[in-house]
C-alpha cells in the first residue's frame, strides 16, 4: 500500500528536501524534542547515516538465508536491505529526564524519486540482524543495522525517509530527513542528473 506526501519547499540544506537527498555513506546530524512542551522540551541529537543499500536478488537471498521472511516481495516490487548507523545523544547540559528513543516501524520508509509517494515497509517475521527496529536507544548509544524495505521494480532511484517525530512522545517539529536510497552512477554525469546538480 502507498501513501501520498504532502508538497514540501525546496532547501538548500542537505537533506532537508527529496530535491536534495543524503548520499550513501554521509552522516547527517539532526534534532528531535522528546518532553512537554511547557515549559521547555529536552533537545536530542540524532546521527544518521546510510551505510549501504543492497536490492532485489541479493537482498531477497539475504532475507531468506537470515529467515527474516520465507515470502518473495509483493508482485512488482523489489526488497531493498537499508544499513544504517544511528546515534542518539544529549544536546545541553543539565538535569536528564531518561528519554531512550525506539525507532519503530514506519520510522525510516521508501520513497518515490520524486518523494510523492511513500512505500509501506513489508510484513517480516522479524528485522535482519542487526536489528535497529523495536530496540531502545539510551542517551549516548551508536549503533549500525539492517531495515528491510520494498520498491517497485521499476523505481531506479527510490529515496528513504526518516520521520523525526515519529517515535513515541518525539515532537516532528522539522519535518522529515531524506536519503537517496540508490548508488549513484559517476558515469551517468550528464547535464540533466539531478544527482550532479
Amino acid at each position: 500500500m502507498e501513501e501520498r506526501i504532502a508538497p514540501q519547499r525546496s532547501s538548500s540544506i542537505l537533506g532537508s528536501s527529496r530535491d536534495r537527498p543524503v548520499p550513501i555513506g554521509v552522516t547527517i546530524k539532526t534534532t528531535i524534542e522528546h518532553g512537554d512542551r511547557k515549559p521547555t522540551p529536552e533537545r536530542f541529537n540524532l546521527e544518521i547515516t546510510l551505510l549501504d543499500a543492497v536490492r532485489g536478488r541479493e537482498a531477497l537471498d539475504r532475507i531468506k538465508l537470515e529467515g527474516v521472511s520465507d515470502k518473495a516481495p509483493r508482485a512488482g516490487f523489489d526488497y531493498v536491505l537499508a544499513h544504517i548507523r544511528f546515534g542518539y545523544f544529549r544536546k545541553a547540559r543539565g538535569p536528564l529526564t531518561p528519554h531512550p528513543y525506539v525507532l519503530e516501524d514506519g520510522t525510516f520508509t521508501a520513497a518515490s524519486a520524486d518523494g510523492k509517494i511513500e512505500y509501506v515497509p513489508p510484513s517480516v517475521v522479524r528485522q535482519p540482524q542487526q536489528e535497529l527496529i523495536g530496540v531502545p536507544f539510551s542517551v549516548g548509544d551508536s549503533r549500525e543495522g539492517w531495515i528491510v524495505l520494498e520498491v517497485p521494480e521499476e523505481e531506479k532511484r527510490p529515496l528513504l525517509v526518516f520521520h523525526r517525530g515519529h517515535a513515541a512522545s518525539a515532537y516532528e517539529v522539522w519535518g522529515p530527513i531524506w536519503f537517496r536510497l540508490h548508488v549513484f552512477d559517476p558515469m551517468c554525469i550528464d547535464a540533466s542528473c539531478a544527482d550532479c546538480c
